[in-house]
């Protein structure tokens, strides 16, 4: 609505001017109103076009095909709640068997990976990673010392490929 109050506002200021360049003088009240009164007609008649095409439209669709289309929505919206649902349960954790060859499958990854590493680097992750399957991690100074042989690039890989495989184990 504000929009539409704007345009009207500024078309009575330039109509005001309009109509002082076709009579001489500084504003011109009659080209402002005839300019108002214009634009309202225009817009207004626009308006209501619209609404009638809109309202045409509405009632075209026949009932049956309203009711399809209700119980599409309402289809949609069961759906959405067992969505929601779902995903507020708790979540159950693997069978220990399928946790298991994921640690399995991400320690040949890591192999894989640090095959690539030079050997200083490789053997100390290697070390590391004996002591995190073993359940070895309360020795914080050897695995410090470890990780300072690596490079940062190198160290956080096996972070990641550490995380893995402690969460499978």
């Amino acid at each position: 609505m504000r929009k539409f109050w704007l345009v009207l506002v500024i078309a009575f200021v330039l109509g005001g001017f309009i109509g002082a360049e076709v009579t001489g003088s500084s504003f011109s009240i009659l080209g402002a109103t005839v300019a108002l009164v214009l634009t309202a007609s225009v817009l207004l008649g626009l308006g209501a076009y619209f609404h009638h095409q809109e309202e045409k439209k509405t009632k075209d669709i026949p009932p049956e095909v309203r009711r399809i289309f209700a119980g599409m929505s309402s289809a949609m919206q069961e759906t959405d709640a067992l969505i929601t649902r779902a995903k507020q349960q708790p979540q159950k954790d693997p069978p220990a068997q399928d946790r298991v060859s994921a640690g399995v499958s991400s320690l040949n990854q890591f192999i894989q990976v640090a095959e690539r590493w030079p050997e200083e680097e490789r053997i100390a992750a290697m070390q590391l990673m004996t002591n995190i399957i073993d359940g070895k991690t309360g020795d914080k100074e050897l695995s410090r010392s470890l990780l300072s042989k690596m490079s940062l690039r190198n160290r956080a890989t096996f972070m990641l490929y550490a995380k893995q495989i402690k969460g499978h184990m």
